[in-house]
């Protein structure tokens, strides 16, 4: 298989975790797979959109741990890993937390800040795979129903079901040689009439990337 480039891969009917190389003919099997994502998380501070700045994940897992990201090493599956990326997905934790809390500011229209202004683009060995307004890459996951909160609601990036996520529209191959790179870029949009420069958070927020797919592990793990 080539290192240099993701594969674009195609299940072959009839046979579980049997793919073929779309350019190369090749055919493939991934044993011991599991339907899972590959995750990671940062910190998007309150100042963060009015400064339009870039947000990188998959980066460094200094101090982090299961919670915000399942990855041993930067940018990189853990060794002896493969992986048919299937789907990318964002959500947003739905706690505030810093100076201000969720009791004194208004969540909900942090998370819309954060939706509105947010831009992703994913790439494999600098090969673009994915890019787009956040809207457009739903987990499937997150909360759903109905609060008593005061100024708030339950909110997440599509409905919270997995008939909800958006498949790409290539499947790609990766494995522990790849390098994997995922931004966030909280853009200015100085054409609107009112000045992007004032859309600071309530609370700082945790926003997440999925990298959805098949993973296999290798034997020896």
């Amino acid at each position: 298989m080539n290192d240099k480039a993701p594969a674009s891969v195609s299940p072959v009917p009839g046979q579980p975790g049997v793919y073929i190389n779309e350019a190369t003919g090749e055919i493939f099997k991934l044993v011991e797979f599991r339907d899972d994502s590959k995750w990671d998380s940062v910190e998007v501070l309150t100042t963060d959109i009015n400064n339009f700045k870039k947000k990188d994940f998959f980066v460094t897992q200094t101090d982090k741990d299961d919670l915000d990201t399942n990855l041993d090493t930067p940018r990189r599956l853990s060794q002896g890993e493969t992986m048919v990326i299937r789907w990318i997905g964002a959500e947003i934790d739905p706690l505030g937390y810093g100076a201000a809390t969720p009791t004194t500011g208004s969540p909900l229209s942090d998370v819309k800040r954060i939706i509105a202004f947010g831009y992703l683009k994913a790439t494999i060995n600098k090969i673009m795979i994915a890019e787009g307004q956040l809207t457009k890459f739903p987990t499937g996951f997150g909360l759903y129903g109905s609060t008593t909160e005061n100024n708030t609601s339950i909110v997440s990036i599509g409905m919270p079901s997995t008939a909800a996520r958006k498949d790409l529209e290539k499947q790609h191959f990766i494995t522990s040689n790849h390098s994997i790179n995922v931004t966030v870029t909280f853009q200015s949009r100085t054409w609107l009439a009112t000045d992007p420069t004032t859309m600071t958070l309530d609370a700082a927020r945790v926003l997440r990337v999925h990298l959805g797919g098949l993973i296999s592990a290798a034997a020896t793990k």
